[in-house]
């Protein structure tokens, strides 16, 4: 997705408030023009809405993250390796993994920005990458390895990948869970899990 300079600067403004640990919710369109150093009225050139401007940041921020990830894993040998990546970028990238539980979490609870997420993924589709295109690459990495769908419906097999992920995610983010098993134990565990499950 390509973004006109005064948009980049939007979308960083909300990346910028998100991390001093302002609510999506209670920002305003004056924070984040002021944030951006572009007029509020400015702003209304680019989005009819305070809704409209925040679910294109957090999208945008999520494709970003998501390609990065995308382009480490391509310089993997094996599917194990290529998965490796993937933990690792869950593991070390504090900021991005708030990013996408915040977007995981307004996704569900039918809030406006959560209607414009929905209606902004339909239009951009083609031209962002999304958390499901990390899993389709992972499935198309698995079939070059011997995995077969079988009878099990495709949208089985990458919510069941995307639960061990978030459940690797929420491990990483939360302190206390760390207490009870240790990282490279989980590491292993989810590794050994998603592999099992593909038969890879």
């Amino acid at each position: 997705m390509t973004l006109t300079p005064k948009v980049e600067a939007l979308f960083q403004a909300v990346d910028q408030l998100m991390l001093e640990g302002i609510d999506i919710n209670s920002m305003t369109v004056a924070q984040i023009a002021g944030r951006a150093g572009i007029g509020k009225g400015t702003t209304y050139e680019y989005f009819s809405t305070k809704e409209e401007l925040i679910a294109g940041a957090l999208l945008y921020k999520i494709s970003d993250i998501c390609q990065k990830i995308v382009n480490k894993m391509e310089t993997g040998k094996n599917f194990r390796e290529k998965l490796g990546y993937l933990l690792d970028a869950i593991e070390t990238s504090e900021h991005e993994k708030a990013c996408l539980l915040k977007v995981v979490n307004i996704v569900t609870d039918k809030s406006p920005i959560s209607s414009q997420i929905e209606k902004q993924v339909q239009i951009h589709v083609r031209d962002m990458f999304i958390p499901e295109n990390i899993l389709d690459y992972l499935l198309e990495s698995a079939v070059k390895e011997g995995w077969q769908q079988g009878q099990v419906p495709v949208v089985y097999t990458k919510l069941n990948i995307a639960s061990k992920l978030l459940t690797y995610t929420m491990f990483s983010l939360i302190p206390d869970y760390q207490r009870d098993c240790e990282p490279k134990v989980m590491y292993r565990l989810v590794s050994d899990s998603i592999c099992d499950e593909l038969g890879v």
